[in-house]
């Protein structure tokens, strides 16, 4: 079976025939409510980004409240990496068989629920960790699904900025998580333990409210598709029967370009995974305190989403995917031997200077990413590419998050780092044998064509130079 579609395929989801020779045209219209639902699916991102952050920039603070080591505090990031592993397959059957409205429930509710459980978390810390768990679970049901939202509400040219608005939101809430904590709670407040225990339940009250204030508007105006297709891809999405979960995984499987992205994308991901369950503990080995921790997560997290944006308007202007993921590959290098080689200086100034230039170098690889595997492996669901690209993002992240927490208890903080430094270094080496294969592009380029042919005006006046300019080459 070809990975491309037929040409067939794609005219017969345009052209509908009604009568023999007079085809029936079909619309491709953007509807206005597309932002508003990307908007509230990105808040419950950013809700669901907080949850998994707010808690990793008082680690050490926890620590000493409840007397609890590295590797049980380090749990109460890890689920939301843990749990996608064996709910990735669950989640996009869902999305597959029933659109994204039910998978974003699921999410919602058990973030929510899961937030207010961690209230009785001075009862036994457990309910602390019980209630990051009920949080996580339901995260891998929304972890992939901006390429979807952006391929079913968007058009071609504005697909790259949807994707990255969506995958962004979770770091934009990770920021929050990194912020929130400043005013509220500090190391002074471990001694006595019951002044800590009173600031650490204000504090989950304050992120709790937060998290369920996000979360809501999406369960009111989520919707699963638009009336009619935004693009050609879309329309040919919706008509195309699914091979079905496990024969499209193998598929992807056997792509070698699908593999080196995946290994790609993995190496840089895992380093944003491990740093946010690990940046307590790395920090405090070279002399930081929780609010230098909280200044450094944050700048971390707005270099990325600077970044991300500037690779996004790149990305929708140009189409050089396989150039930006390079680019994503050599800066994430440079950027993070600097960090190991400078973090050790004691300066919060420049080791901030230099999480913001990481920051901008590392986070981008994921709208990136999820843009180009959604192009790469058309007409295979975006939720699945991008879901299995996640899948082993998330094994190798949670590997080294234990890897690293295990050296630093150890005081092999160094050596944690170069392993790391080492995944990154194979990951761009990868990066340099991708083929740049756009097939959802192509097919919506080609399928444009088609029902610009037969007369159809209602496309937005931003597509129709393109279309007439790519109908003459097709006509030579």
């Amino acid at each position: 079976m070809k990975d491309e579609p037929e040409e067939s395929d794609l005219s017969s989801s345009i052209l509908e025939k009604k009568d023999i020779g007079k085809p029936a045209i079909q619309d491709f219209k953007l509807y206005k409510i597309r932002w508003p639902i990307v908007l509230f699916f990105s808040s419950s991102m950013i809700a669901g980004g907080l949850a998994q952050i707010g808690l990793s920039p008082i680690m050490s603070i926890i620590k000493e409240i409840y007397g609890k080591d590295g590797i049980i505090i380090s749990l109460l990031v890890l689920p939301f990496t843990i749990f996608f592993i064996p709910l990735m397959y669950p989640a996009n059957y869902l999305i597959e068989k029933y659109g994204i409205t039910i998978p974003i429930y699921i999410a919602c509710i058990t973030l929510v629920i899961g937030a207010w459980i961690r209230m009785l978390v001075n009862t036994s810390f457990y309910f602390l960790l019980a209630g990051q768990c009920v949080m996580a679970f339901g995260q891998p049901f929304v972890i992939s699904s901006p390429a979807k939202v952006a391929g079913v509400w968007f058009g071609d040219k504005e697909r790259a900025l949807a994707t990255t608005l969506g995958s962004l939101a979770g770091p934009f809430g990770a920021v929050i998580g990194y912020l929130l904590p400043l005013p509220l709670i500090s190391d002074s407040d471990t001694d006595p333990k019951s002044l800590g225990r009173s600031r650490m339940s204000r504090y989950i009250l304050i992120q709790s409210i937060i998290i369920t204030a996000l979360t809501l508007p999406v369960l009111i105006f989520i919707r699963n598709r638009p009336p009619t297709p935004p693009s050609a891809s879309a329309a040919n999405s919706i008509k195309k029967k699914s091979d079905g979960l496990i024969k499209n995984s193998f598929r992807l499987l056997k792509n070698l370009n699908f593999l080196l992205l995946m290994v790609g994308f993995s190496s840089v991901y895992s380093i944003y995974t491990t740093l946010g369950a690990a940046i307590g503990p790395l920090t405090h080995s070279f002399g930081y305190n929780s609010r230098d921790n909280s200044l450094f997560g944050s700048i971390y997290i707005v270099g990325g989403v600077f970044g991300s944006f500037a690779h996004a308007i790149f990305l929708d202007k140009y189409s050089r995917y396989k150039m930006q993921f390079i680019i994503i590959g050599i800066t994430n290098c440079i950027s993070f031997a600097l960090v190991i080689f400078l973090i050790s200086q004691g300066s919060v100034v420049l080791t901030a200077c230099l999480l913001f230039i990481m920051g901008f170098s590392q986070l981008p690889v994921i709208g990136v990413a999820y843009a180009f595997v959604a192009e790469m492996t058309y007409p295979i669901d975006e939720a699945l590419s991008c879901g299995m690209i996640h899948l082993l993002g998330s094994i190798i992240a949670t590997a080294f998050a234990f890897m690293a927490t295990s050296f630093i208890d150890n005081n092999k903080t160094n050596l944690a780092l170069y392993i790391l430094l080492g995944l990154c270094v194979l990951g761009l080496f990868c990066k340099f044998f991708i083929k740049e294969i756009l097939k959802k592009k192509r097919a919506g380029i080609r399928g444009t064509i088609l029902s610009f042919h037969f007369g159809n005006t209602s496309f937005p006046n931003s597509y129709r130079n393109t279309i007439r300019s790519e109908k003459v080459k097709a006509e030579q």
